[in-house]
């Protein structure tokens, strides 16, 4: 008897997985197991049936998942840590991934274990000792080390990896804009949001409410742009559907002071977005 339950059970999982997929790879986001066994949301008995709503899905489980993996106040308790070196450190992450061909949910995963990691861990105020001088210096590690630190990462996260980020927002976002228009916005966004990752600024906004602020801002300079080159073009248009826009309840007095800090952001680096703004 549970064979002739189990089996249908699977074909509805498979049927739920493989419809409806994101523009990009999500596998190590985890949303598919939170999905699976998540009883805490109350989802109703017969919300397994609707499988045009998977995808909608996955966003209200991540939003909601948003606030228990939020690191604003990873810093405090690192007093030889300053958000200037967190800032370093995230830049040369971001060279890494790039060095590598990483997708972007793989760098905000990344940066968002670092920063939950900082949370758990303080950081002795005391000389360092001779060996750890020297193994900065020379700047290789043994497998066993690595393979140390790791473990050590695992149990203080408590194994709890699959963070909400602002790669799967920014991909659900697109993914309801106007086909046409959707690399003219993403390209603009992707590098206002990769900017916020390594600005501490940003770490007390919710992912989701950081990317509906840079693709707001995005439309600004974009439009800006148009006007100044007299280029008009019609690619202006609301960015989100009615059934996105239902979707999101933020706190919405977050986002003029998120705004504002991105578009400080902008400008202090604009000589990274100079190009990405007067060629699109």
């Amino acid at each position: 008897k549970g064979a002739v339950l189990q089996a249908p059970a699977r074909q509805m999982l498979s049927i739920l997985l493989s419809s409806r997929k994101m523009s990009t790879s999500m596998s190590d986001s985890g949303f598919e197991e939170e999905l699976c066994g998540c009883p805490s949301l109350g989802w109703p008995s017969d919300w397994i049936h609707c499988v045009c709503d998977y995808e909608e899905s996955c966003f209200i489980i991540q939003r909601l998942k948003q606030k228990h993996f939020l690191t604003n106040d990873c810093l405090e308790r690192q007093p030889q840590i300053s958000a200037e070196a967190r800032g370093r450190l995230v830049s040369w992450l971001i060279a890494v991934y790039r060095q590598l061909s990483l997708s972007f949910e793989s760098l905000c995963l990344a940066v968002n274990i670092m920063d939950r990691f900082l949370i758990t861990t303080a950081v002795e105020v005391c000389s360092p000792r001779i060996t750890r001088l020297l193994s900065l210096c020379c700047n290789s590690y043994s497998k066993e080390q690595l393979c140390n630190f790791e473990c050590l990462i695992l149990l203080r996260l408590k194994f709890k990896l699959a963070a909400p980020t602002i790669s799967f927002f920014l991909d659900y976002f697109t993914s309801h804009m106007e086909k046409e228009i959707v690399e003219k916005w993403r390209v603009l966004t992707f590098k206002v949001c990769e900017l916020s990752l390594a600005d501490y600024t940003f770490n007390k906004y919710l992912p989701s409410v950081i990317v509906q602020c840079a693709l707001k801002l995005t439309g600004e300079l974009l439009e800006t742009c148009l006007m100044e080159t007299g280029n008009r073009t019609a690619f202006l248009k609301p960015m989100f559907s009615e059934r996105c826009s239902d979707i999101v309840c933020e706190d919405w007095t977050l986002f003029p002071q998120c705004t504002e800090e991105l578009k400080l952001l902008v400008s202090l680096n604009m000589d990274a977005v100079h190009d990405l703004i007067y060629n699109v």
